[in-house]
């Protein structure tokens, strides 16, 4: 028996052809996502100051973002169903390559954002964000190399502005280095 005939990679095979159309990668890993964040907040420490605790926002936000996902892996289930129905040629996917050649953005914007959070408590809270927030805008913005300085400013800026708020107005203590 060929390992391409075992039940088990054909299976696997059509889960990740069926991912690679249309509308299902990026929910499908947003879905994994929301998993691990969900996990996560189990490890915030819970004080009975209040009715709903401290891991009740965050779970709700968690629970909306699963549910938008699964809309939209359905609505676009039901856009293929319908093609099929009236004879209409359904997107065949694409290789493992030119899907992550689509969704390099997207990927990235995932890499940026585990590296920022990793490096949080290592770089502290403004260098890290700094950092995040030029990234990301040099990621997303097509004509970065004009703007780089304005765009660097505008972060700092922006950074040291919710440092304060969050330090100073809220009392909610962020990460800091050796630096800041």
């Amino acid at each position: 028996m060929v390992l391409s005939d075992r039940p088990y990679i054909v299976l696997v095979k059509g889960v990740i052809q069926m991912l690679l159309r249309g509308n299902k990668v990026v929910p499908t890993l947003f879905i994994a996502f929301l998993g691990l964040m969900y996990y996560s907040t189990y490890s915030i420490k819970s004080h009975s100051f209040g009715l709903l605790g401290p891991t009740f926002y965050p779970r709700l936000l968690i629970g909306v973002l699963l549910l938008l996902m699964v809309g939209i892996i359905a609505e676009d289930s039901i856009k293929e169903r319908k093609m099929k129905e009236r004879g209409e040629e359904v997107y065949k996917g694409v290789t493992l390559s030119q899907g992550i050649e689509k969704y390099l953005i997207v990927i990235l914007i995932f890499i940026f954002s585990a590296a920022y959070i990793l490096l949080m408590d290592k770089l502290g809270y403004i260098i890290s964000t700094v950092l995040f927030l030029v990234g990301m805008s040099l990621l997303l913005k097509p004509n970065w190399k004009e703007k780089l300085p304005l765009t660097v400013g505008l972060m700092v800026v922006f950074t040291l502005v919710l440092y304060y708020i969050f330090n100073n107005l809220l009392y909610i203590i962020l990460p800091t280095s050796i630096f800041f």
